[in-house]
This record gives C-alpha cells, sequence and structure tokens, in this order.
C-alpha cells in the first residue's frame, strides 16, 4: 500500500471521532472498485464488498450505523440528505430517527464507519463544499493491463498480513510519537487538518 493510503487506514485505527472519507476517481478500467474492495478486505477480511446505490435513505442509515466500513461504488450523483447525513458522519455527529411505534420519541446512533466513495468525477458534489473539503481525493489511471495489482485471494491475505504484521510492529512506535507531540506546530488552513497533522506525527515529521 502507498503511504497515503496507510495514513488514512492508520488514522481510521488511531482516530477519536473525525475521519474524513476517501474519494477514489478515475475513468473506467482504472481500479476505482478493486482499490475500494481491496481496501476493506485488508481491514476487515475477504467477505467484504462494496455497496451499490442504497434503495432508500433509511437503508443508507442503516449502512452507516452498522458497518465497520462502507464502500459506496460509483457514485455519480448524491441527495441533498445523503450529502447531510455523510457531513454528520464525518464530523462525529449522531445520526437520529423517530422510534416505531411512538409519536416524539427519538433514537440516536453513531455512526463510526470508515467511509470510501468511489466516482468517474467528483462533479457530485462540487455544489456542496462542506462534502468536498472533508474528502481525501484519490486520483487513478486507467490499468495499462488487465494482469496489475492484486489478482487472487491469496495475494490478498498476504497483503493484509502484511499490512497487520507491520501494524503490530509499529504500534508501539506510533504510540510514543503520539504521546510525546499533541502537534508537530504546523498550522493546516483544512477541515483536514487532524488527517494532515496525524501522518507528520507518525512518521516523526
Amino acid at each position: 500500500l502507498s503511504e497515503f493510503l496507510r495514513t488514512f487506514l492508520l488514522f481510521s485505527i488511531f482516530r477519536d471521532k473525525l475521519l474524513p472519507i476517501l474519494n477514489i476517481k478515475g475513468e473506467a478500467g482504472s481500479g476505482k472498485s478493486f482499490l475500494a474492495r481491496l481496501l476493506g478486505q485488508v481491514m476487515f477480511g475477504l467477505s467484504f464488498d462494496v455497496s451499490n446505490d442504497f434503495t432508500s435513505l433509511d437503508d443508507f442509515k442503516a449502512a452507516l450505523c452498522n458497518s465497520l466500513m462502507l464502500a459506496w461504488d460509483n457514485v455519480e450523483k448524491l441527495e441533498r440528505q445523503a450529502i447531510n447525513l455523510l457531513c454528520t458522519c464525518v464530523t462525529g455527529g449522531k445520526l437520529e430517527k423517530r422510534k416505531l411505534f411512538t409519536t416524539n420519541e427519538v433514537a440516536k446512533y453513531d455512526p463510526r464507519c470508515l467511509l470510501v466513495l468511489t466516482s468517474r468525477t467528483d462533479e457530485f458534489m462540487q455544489k456542496r463544499p462542506d462534502l468536498s473539503t472533508r474528502c481525501l481525493p484519490l486520483q487513478l489511471t486507467p490499468f495499462e493491463s488487465t494482469t496489475e495489482g492484486v489478482n487472487s485471494p491469496e495475494e490478498v491475505k498476504l497483503l493484509r498480513k502484511d499490512f497487520w504484521s507491520h501494524f503490530l510492529s509499529e504500534a508501539p512506535l506510533i504510540l510514543r510519537r503520539l504521546k510525546a507531540s499533541r502537534s508537530n506546530g504546523k498550522k493546516y488552513r483544512s477541515r483536514l487538518a487532524d488527517f494532515f497533522a496525524f501522518g507528520a506525527r507518525i512518521n516523526g515529521d
């Protein structure tokens, strides 16, 4: 995995609440779905798969609240309510829904899932800077051949083993670096400042 993706996955492990959305962009054949699925399989096992469009807002809410990771594949457009839900998740808010068979009782849910969106472009979020400024963009280019990348469950298992082996060996050092300094002194003018500061701190910058 690249240093960028490694930092993203590590941040998802060590974070408190806030976590940016990874937006994987690229043309057809660039491996967007493949990469989103691979990240989920590295983190949570080979049974992980990407999700396609949701039939209702309630289905989307349920997925956000009950998934360790949600990879929404081939997003072309987002309704205002779906964008609001994503922004709520990224900022550490709670999702609310009226309890069944009640008049005015509200249930609150704490979505904690790792969020990945794949798309050809980011046009669907251009009118909503509150979402676009909370996304980490990753642009892919089409594979030059169909044999590139990880191609079998055995290779995924090896990559998963390698990631978690490195994590277990690095975790004490990362914890020491995080404990030693709450900040590296740099100022990041971004809603993703926590992510960038975390990357600098774990890498000793």
